[in-house]
């Protein structure tokens, strides 16, 4: 067990010192520091550690730790800004928001609003370009629409 935990420690430092796109990268730096490691372990690490995709500016989409404290304001811009990346456009069908995004942003633009923690919003559903967001019972399309439109 001591070769997990170590494993794991690593992971969190790599990712807070530098940016991180792919697992292919992390498993490359994992095997740097002396860590024979499959993907499929390290998809499993990642989950536990309960790390997601954000905007990190110029390197794309990097790996982010959950937020603590205070960092979770910052967690919440980095929601923010995965929502304004990847925002296309959308429509509303009676309680459901559908969402439109460039291909392969919809899951990262879904997380970040599920995260965000938004009374309005039930749920997400996210396919590649497109997200389901399911609205609570009652919610005015008025108040969807002046948050969307303060994103943008």
């Amino acid at each position: 067990m001591k070769e997990k935990e170590a494993r794991l420690a690593a992971v969190r430092r790599i990712i807070r010192e530098q940016p991180i796109s792919s697992q292919e990268t992390l498993l490359d730096k994992l095997k740097q520091e002396g860590f024979a490691v499959t993907q499929a372990t390290l998809s499993r690490d990642l989950k536990a550690l309960k790390v997601s995709k954000a905007a990190g500016g110029e390197e794309g989409y990097t790996y982010r730790l959950p937020g603590r404290g205070k960092e979770s304001s910052g967690a919440e811009r980095d929601y923010l800004a995965d929502v304004r990346l990847g925002f296309l456009s959308y429509e509303f069908s009676r309680n459901l928001c559908v969402i439109k995004t460039p291909p392969g942003h919809a899951a990262p633009v879904a997380l970040a609003l599920d995260n965000l923690g938004r009374p309005e919003f039930a749920g997400s559903v996210a396919g590649d370009d497109t997200i389901f967001l399911v609205l609570k019972e009652g919610v005015k399309r008025e108040k969807i629409d002046q948050f969307f439109r303060s994103l943008l």
